[in-house]
């Protein structure tokens, strides 16, 4: 995605990772992690230094283990 140019990246091209989800009965297998995983790869191939998603509650842990940080992002809907 373009996005204009923050202080913490003046690269205009950011990676937004959306609707990452593993059914119930495939959880525990570490499905997630690869998957996240590879999205990561995928994104930093190309240049990308900025990923952003947002988490559910069952889903941040996996994302805070990768690294990822919460931020004070607000949205208006």
């Amino acid at each position: 995605m373009d996005f204009p140019p923050h202080w913490r990246d003046p690269q205009p091209l950011r990676a937004y990772l959306l609707n990452f989800y593993v059914a119930p009965e495939a959880r525990g297998r570490g499905l997630a992690r690869d998957l996240l995983q590879r999205a990561v790869e995928e994104a930093r191939q190309h240049g990308v230094r900025v990923i952003s998603l947002h988490a559910s509650n069952a889903g941040r842990p996996i994302y805070e283990q990768y690294g990822f940080e919460a931020t004070t992002e607000m949205m208006l809907l």
